[in-house]
C-alpha cells in the first residue's frame, strides 16, 4: 500500500510544478496562494480530526514536530517568497519530507484520511522547494546549509524546551517511538 500512496504522491508533486510552470505570471501568484491556503486548510482540518476523535493532546498535538515547523514554513515561503524560508524547506523540510515518505510512521493509524494528511503534508515538503525552483525560479544562496542547519539548532533548542515544559516529545527529543 505504501508504493500506491508514494505513486499517488509523486504524481501530486508532479502536477504542482508542471501545472504552472509556463502559465502567466497572474496565474502562478493565484496558484501559489492557492498551494498555501491548502496547507493551511490541511493544518486546521487535521486538528479538528483530532479534537473530534477526543485524540488532541497538549503533549502530541501542537504544531512543533519538524515536519508541522516546516510545513507552517512553507505556508509562509509561498505567501511571501522569504529566501530563508526557501533554503530552511530546501535543505531540512525537503529532506525530512523525503525521509518520512520512504518510511511512513503513521503514529495515528492509517485510515483513508490520516493517510491522505500524511502523504499531503510530505508531498508537500518534497514538491513546495521543487515548485520554488522551477516555477518562482528560487535558488540557495552560497552557504545556505550551514545556515539553514544553524537555524534548525534553534529550533530544536526551543522545542526541547517545549518538550521538559509540557512532558511531551515533540521532534521526537525525549525518546524514540
Amino acid at each position: 500500500m505504501n508504493g500506491f500512496w508514494n505513486i499517488l504522491t509523486l504524481f501530486f508533486i508532479l502536477l504542482l510544478v508542471f501545472i504552472p510552470r509556463n502559465q502567466s505570471e497572474i496565474f502562478k501568484s493565484k496558484f501559489t496562494k492557492f498551494f498555501a491556503l491548502l496547507m493551511v486548510f490541511e493544518y486546521i482540518l487535521i486538528q479538528s480530526y483530532f479534537v473530534y476523535e477526543g485524540i488532541w493532546t497538549l503533549e502530541d498535538s501542537l504544531p512543533f514536530h519538524l515536519c508541522r515547523l516546516m510545513l507552517f514554513n512553507t505556508t509562509f515561503l509561498l505567501l511571501t517568497h522569504n529566501q530563508i524560508a526557501f533554503e530552511l524547506l530546501l535543505f531540512i523540510g525537503m529532506v525530512g519530507g523525503f525521509h518520512s515518505l520512504m518510511t511512513p510512521e503513521l503514529t495515528h493509524g492509517a485510515n483513508l484520511f490520516l493517510l491522505i494528511d500524511f502523504f499531503l503534508v510530505h508531498g508537500s515538503l518534497v514538491a513546495a522547494p521543487i515548485y520554488c525552483i522551477f516555477v518562482l525560479g528560487m535558488r540557495p544562496r552560497k552557504n545556505a546549509w550551514l545556515k539553514s542547519f544553524f537555524y534548525l539548532q534553534i529550533f530544536v533548542f526551543i522545542v526541547a524546551i517545549i518538550d521538559h515544559l509540557l512532558g511531551a516529545n515533540y521532534m521526537y527529543l525525549a525518546k524514540n517511538l
